[in-house]
């Protein structure tokens, strides 16, 4: 990628949210920037709501302009969705996914506003490997929310944030499914022992002596559907909420055995 000078007085992105990354700054040295998912992006974003390839910062001179390269969720501008190429002025707000970045140039930017026919951008090729190319660093798997600046790609990694919070939410989900399941066999299993109470309490009753008078078998086990007593109906509730609590056990253990092995590994790489 063919970049300015290194320079104190290059245009900056100073990250704003999420609040992890905030303060966190990358110096635009680059003629053109990509920003984006994919791994060949120069910035990349580790975030599910910013596409593969996103937007672009093309620099001629003094001008930084953004433009969005038909994203899904699109990009801002102080909380104005970007609607074509945009040159950028300092303290300046762009928004992609749920990543917020401010633009800083020490120098001061000319008026801002879309991109006049003064203003050069840069045109979009093929990502095809060529001769003379600007080298490329391989930064390996990261973790934490990192920046990485190594070789003029900067990489953003929200990686662990996401993992965290669909570990938390298989939790909240294995609790409920273990509450839901001690409810169901609480309720199953009383109106069960309460038909067994039942059934031996008639039982235990003198037959009378008038065939007649003897109990029916629905005055013994109770109200029946197509011959099944109804309270082994409580059984088979107390047998279901058994096996939810069973499953939601299992989940719990799994989720919190991911938990602690991503927290080792985390532990022995950084």
């Amino acid at each position: 990628m063919t970049s300015y000078p290194s320079g104190s007085s290059d245009p900056r992105l100073t990250f704003t949210h999420p609040p992890h990354l905030s303060g966190s700054t990358l110096h635009l040295t680059g003629v053109r920037s990509i920003l984006g998912r994919d791994p060949g992006c120069d910035i990349r974003l580790d975030d599910p709501y910013v596409s593969g390839t996103h937007a672009a910062l093309s620099r001629s001179g003094r001008y930084v302009v953004l433009e969005d390269l038909g994203s899904a969720n699109g990009t801002q501008v102080n909380n104005e969705p970007l609607q074509s190429p945009w040159t950028l002025q300092n303290g300046d707000v762009l928004t992609v996914g749920n990543v917020s970045i401010r633009y800083d140039d020490p120098d001061g930017t000319p008026q801002r506003g879309r991109a006049g026919e003064g203003t050069a951008l840069m045109p979009v090729v093929n990502r095809v490997p060529v001769v003379n190319r600007a080298p490329r660093f391989d930064v390996g798997q990261q973790h934490g929310a990192h920046i990485n600046n190594v070789g003029g790609h900067q990489y953003i990694d929200q990686r662990r944030e996401s993992f965290l919070q669909q570990i938390a939410a298989a939790r909240t989900r294995a609790k409920r499914l273990i509450l839901l399941g001690l409810a169901i066999f609480t309720s199953g299993f009383a109106y069960f022992a309460w038909g067994i109470l039942r059934f031996m309490g008639r039982i235990g009753e003198p037959i009378p002596d008038d065939p007649d008078k003897w109990p029916t078998p629905e005055d013994v086990l109770g109200t029946q559907i197509n011959g099944i007593p109804v309270f082994l109906f409580g059984w088979a509730a107390a047998l279901l909420g058994i096996f939810l609590m069973v499953i939601g056990l299992v989940m719990h253990i799994v989720t919190a055995s991911r938990r602690r092995s991503y927290e080792v590994a985390a532990s022995r790489r950084y």
